[in-house]
């Protein structure tokens, strides 16, 4: 019973201890600097995704890596797996806390139409008591990319910008102000001869095509702005090639149908239930291992 208490307070509780810290410091950080502030601006893919993880393995290393070393593991690589797993229960809450961190704090504006847009400063979220979501005059972003182990999937995706404008007669002389995105996407397998991958992702281009064609973009409840990311570069992508872009208005929003109130979603509830997951995996996966007991021991002088 001491060697198991022993192990707990020598590992248990310290990661506890450091993934509550991590995530906790890492969100008020990105709060104090990114959001209240406005201190600077980075891609939220690296904010949101990156930087969490790997800032798990830099702290798992230094803090976590030296204690599993008190383990008396029977594989040479099971330490390396222990440690996988360390990385990831810290980084993934961290990963749901930046997503709440950013609706929960996303503060909501509201227009008369869009042309009011640049007359207030910046917000997350907006609202457009009168809008025309132009169709017509679109512009399109085809993308490929490969992903999974060992470059097993094919993602194929479908960019399209529609200008925003007040009203139908302003899409005839004026150039747009604001975008909105819509995104069709679809995996396939890469291990697909040339011929059937480039046969399917003709077949999703008709698809996404036939789709759009039914699409209501009028239907929105609000609007999200997009901060810098990847899915922001590939629209403004898609913006620039139609005839109304103009580069000194590069606003890209996404449509939101739920009640603004909803916007958080379930992500607190996820984000305790990740760290209660975390607590039982981490302390069963120690309960398979036993402590080596001449680490522990004072030694002689």
């Amino acid at each position: 019973m001491d060697v198991f208490l022993k192990k707990i307070q020598l590992i248990y509780f310290p990661f506890l201890f450091l993934s509550l810290l991590f995530v906790s410091g890492y969100s008020f950080v990105h709060w104090l600097l990114l959001v209240n502030l406005e201190f600077f601006s980075l891609d939220e893919d690296i904010v949101n995704l990156w930087l969490p993880q790997i800032l798990s393995w830099l702290l798992s290393i230094i803090y976590i890596r030296p204690r599993l070393k008190r383990l008396k593991f029977v594989k040479d690589n099971s330490r390396f797996f222990y440690l996988l797993i360390a990385v990831q229960l810290m980084a993934v809450p961290c990963i749901v806390a930046q997503e709440y961190l950013k609706t929960a704090t996303g503060k909501l504006t509201q227009l008369a139409s869009i042309q009011e847009l640049y007359l207030h400063k910046n917000t997350q979220y907006y609202q457009l008591q009168q809008s025309y979501i132009d169709k017509t005059q679109i512009g399109l972003q085809r993308s490929l990319e490969v992903t999974g182990k060992h470059s097993s999937h094919l993602n194929m995706a479908l960019y399209i910008a529609m200008p925003i404008f007040a009203e139908r007669a302003d899409s005839w002389h004026a150039k747009a102000l604001a975008w909105y995105g819509k995104v069709y996407q679809q995996e396939i397998s890469n291990r697909l001869e040339p011929d059937e991958k480039e046969a399917q992702f003709k077949a999703f281009l008709a698809k996404s095509l036939n789709e759009f064609n039914e699409l209501d973009p009028q239907s929105f409840v609000y609007l999200e702005r997009l901060a810098p990311s990847s899915l922001r570069s590939e629209l403004l992508s898609a913006a620039q090639k139609s005839p109304l872009y103009q580069a000194e208005h590069q606003t890209i929003f996404m449509p939101k149908f739920e009640p603004f109130e909803a916007r958080n979603g379930h992500k607190l509830v996820w984000i305790f239930i990740w760290f209660v997951v975390g607590a039982l995996v981490w302390f069963v996966l120690l309960l398979r291992v036993n402590l080596d007991e001449k680490s522990v021991k004072p030694r002689r002088k």
